[in-house]
């Protein structure tokens, strides 16, 4: 059938514009990825993660944290092709990577390095801007166009988080790999060191406009990622390999609950990873440091109802030893309890403060709870966390005027935390445990509840308050003689023994079964 005029001017202009060079910008990721690369991006990759990165093309002040199992191809995507992407679209882009140590990031930076000096990549990004040296350095190398600005600031910088920063700015930061290994991330000295790196350092001097992607795999509640996204600010992007109920929205991808991410991993092999150590399976494969039921307290326990009148109110005082910034809090735990040692948490003051600034806040919450108390008819005593460097404050506060009329008891207790938690766990799992709706942050509560794991690795001051005000409670209560005729009596010291052992064995249990 012949052409009309029309329809072949068409389609030789339609030939015409085939066989001229794209533009740069025209290039999407996923179509970089897959012509830099031997296989075919899987569909979470190209409908998801590659769109999600996109859009460092156009945005600015991006925050970005993604979590994807390990071996699924995240880095290959961010710390290998999204750098030679950023620069291949604007030859004077600056790109920073940080990895755990400087050699890890440089080893990225020289796969970097190797994909801007290949002839498909010169083709699809022809500017003669994009141009490196072949003998340039893999962890710190300029393009042509960012040499021409003669500031020393590179186009690709590798970076390690314990090692500083250099202080040369950037246009995208890349963080890969925050830790060398699962031991790295319980140290709690490299876990500061690594925080005190963004904190202190790199977050407070890249540019507000600059864009940061930040990829992890979670270990607990303290952890970088947990800091980030505790710090607000943070797009929580995540990736899990079977995908759960997605309470928070944080998984893209629209998958029905037990669909797995990627064929890269069977079912099975899933299976038999969680089998052999669940927690690390919820942490690196499925981007979430604990159960959403909790593994101490669970949530169901955490009921709220109304605060009735009591006779007697105790607020215990958990000291923080440390006021900077990832710090504990000192927290005063305001809790009661009733004749069927139903317990009442009825407010907790939360705050970061130095000594003494922190007596006055203590001083002035003692005052306007005993004023309360007075006009309700209630008793009301104060206890305090009097071990070790703690006593100090005990002591300082004794001598305020406040405490000539308020009895303040010191608190030398011994046991662990999970000790010193289970008796109050044991009455929420039995239904005599009610929070009380009020001015106080009941769900910043509920959620250290859930993070809680007795080992210390998350804010676990409130709990430590809480634990501390129910011992309080039950000292005053003075428990009562016990009759060996009648069994326990469950106003005894024998009951309340019983009860925490009990508590503190399912507890167990259950840590087990995380």
């Amino acid at each position: 059938m012949a052409l009309s005029l029309e329809q072949a001017g068409e389609l030789l202009v339609s030939e015409i514009r085939a066989r001229q060079p794209r533009k740069a910008s025209e290039i999407g990721l996923a179509e970089f990825v897959n012509k830099t690369c031997s296989f075919t991006l899987h569909e979470w990759q190209e409908k998801h993660l590659c769109p999600l990165l996109e859009r460092l093309k156009t945005e600015k002040g991006l925050r970005i944290a993604l979590h994807g199992p390990p071996r699924y191809g995240k880095s290959f995507i961010v710390s290998q092709r999204l750098p030679a992407y950023l620069v291949g679209l604007v030859p004077d882009h600056r790109v920073g990577l940080a990895c755990y140590n400087e050699t890890h990031a440089t080893g990225f930076g020289q796969v970097v390095k190797d994909l801007m000096l290949a002839e498909d990549f010169v083709k699809l990004f022809p500017d003669p801007g994009v141009r490196i040296k072949k003998d340039a350095p893999a962890g710190r190398f300029f393009t042509a166009a960012r040499q021409a600005h003669n500031d020393a600031q590179p186009s690709f910088l590798a970076m390690g988080l314990l090692s500083g920063f250099t202080g040369k700015g950037v246009d995208t930061l890349i963080v890969d790999d925050p830790y060398a290994s699962a031991d790295d991330a319980f140290s709690e000295i490299i876990n500061e060191k690594v925080w005190r790196w963004w904190s202190a350092t790199a977050g407070v001097r890249i540019a507000e406009d600059a864009n940061v992607v930040v990829m992890f795999h979670r270990y607990h509640e303290d952890d970088f990622a947990g800091r980030l996204l505790a710090t607000g600010g943070f797009e929580y992007v995540r990736f899990p390999a079977i995908a759960d109920d997605n309470a928070d929205g944080s998984d893209p991808t629209g998958r029905v609950a037990g669909d797995l991410l990627s064929p890269m991993r069977s079912r099975e092999w899933l299976s038999a990873r969680e089998a052999e150590d669940p927690k690390t399976f919820l942490g690196q494969f499925q981007g979430k440091p604990r159960p959403d039921e909790g593994a101490f307290f669970k949530r169901e326990w955490l009921k709220q109802g109304p605060c009735p009148r009591l006779t007697r109110w105790v607020r215990y005082w958990d000291f923080a030893t440390s006021t900077k910034e990832s710090g504990d809090y000192t927290v005063g735990a305001l809790v009661g309890m009733d004749r069927d040692h139903t317990i009442y948490v009825r407010d907790v003051v939360r705050f970061r403060a130095e000594w003494p600034d922190a007596s006055e806040i203590i001083v002035e919450t003692a005052s306007s709870d005993s004023l309360m108390c007075q006009k309700e008819g209630a008793d009301y005593q104060v206890g305090g966390d009097a071990r070790a460097t703690q006593q100090g404050f005990l002591q300082d506060l004794a001598r305020k005027a406040a405490f000539e009329r308020i009895p303040l008891w010191p608190d030398k207790s011994k046991g662990d935390k999970k000790q010193r938690a289970s008796g109050w766990a044991a009455r929420a799992r039995n239904e005599r445990l009610v929070l009380c709706p009020g001015s106080w942050d009941m769900q910043a509560f509920i959620a250290e509840c859930m993070a809680f794991d007795g080992h210390g690795l998350t804010h676990d001051d409130q709990v430590d308050a809480v634990s501390g005000a129910y011992q309080l409670l039950w000292m005053l209560e003075g428990g009562t003689v016990q009759d060996e005729k009648q069994g326990l009596n469950p106003n005894s010291w024998e009951y309340f023994d019983a009860l925490s052992a009990q508590a503190k064995e399912a507890s167990e249990e259950s840590a087990d079964d995380y």
